[in-house]
């Protein structure tokens, strides 16, 4: 196993540390910051939570005392990599959104995140979309239909719009959806 190395968390450097493992522990005694309650073990381990869409979250104290919470990859990847490149985002390349390993993490763009994602299966699509108003069968009839029936029909009869018609019959949506 690698050996955990640890490094100053960007913009907390007298305070906090992040290790290559994607740990987080303060460097300051107890009693210097935020009054000594920071939830931490006896190695100054921070405890962290999981955020609504699954990535680790730790609270850190600035020396004036306010709190912010951050995601432990960003941190973990500016310590080790750099600063956040202009227009990229932090992934994970395991897609384990809690496993933050440094070697794990890479600053992607959204459009490799995406990508990332999709490749991974962590992407909702199709029936699985919180918003999808349509089953596949329905789209299997409404491609079956196609010079049938007016596209302006089939999107009253599926409660759908027009343009949702038009890209369902050309493959632009429900693309996994074979013909």
């Amino acid at each position: 196993m690698n050996q955990e190395i640890w490094k100053p968390v960007r913009g907390y450097k007298e305070l906090y540390e992040v290790s290559s493992r994607g740990r987080v522990r303060t460097i300051r005694p107890r009693g210097t910051c935020n009054g000594g309650s920071l939830p931490r073990n006896r190695e100054g381990i921070l405890s962290d939570a999981r955020s609504t869409d699954g990535y680790r979250l730790v609270a850190l104290y600035s020396s004036d005392g306010k709190r912010r919470m951050h995601r432990v990859h960003v941190l973990v990847l500016e310590a080790f990599v750099g600063p956040r490149p202009t227009r990229m985002m932090a992934g994970h390349l395991n897609a384990v959104r809690d496993d933050n390993r440094v070697e794990n993490l890479r600053w992607l763009t959204n459009c490799e995140n995406v990508s990332q994602r999709t490749k991974d299966g962590n992407t909702a699509s199709g029936e699985g979309h919180g918003r999808a108003k349509l089953t596949e069968i329905q789209v299997h009839e409404i491609r079956s239909l196609r010079g049938a029936v007016t596209q302006k029909d089939l999107a009253h009869r599926f409660g759908v719009s027009k343009t949702s018609i038009c890209f369902i019959q050309s493959g632009r949506n429900w693309p996994h959806v074979k013909q």
